[in-house]
């Protein structure tokens, strides 16, 4: 059986603090996530347990 990678969008983003302007993460959008999950384990996009709110901004390719 294959294993499903549901990470495969290589879209340039930035994951921006709405507040604080802080760029959290930049490049592709799977590895931003990643980068993310890995910095905040138990946080969630939905909830708001980031030190912040974030945007995420689509770049040009």
């Amino acid at each position: 059986m294959s294993e499903i990678n549901f990470f495969f969008d290589r879209t340039p983003i930035q994951i921006v603090g709405v507040v604080t302007g802080k760029i959290y993460a930049e490049g592709a959008e799977a590895d931003c996530f990643r980068t993310l999950k890995e910095q905040y384990p138990l946080a969630n996009l939905n909830e708001g347990i980031y030190p912040e709110p974030l945007n995420v901004i689509r770049l040009k390719k």
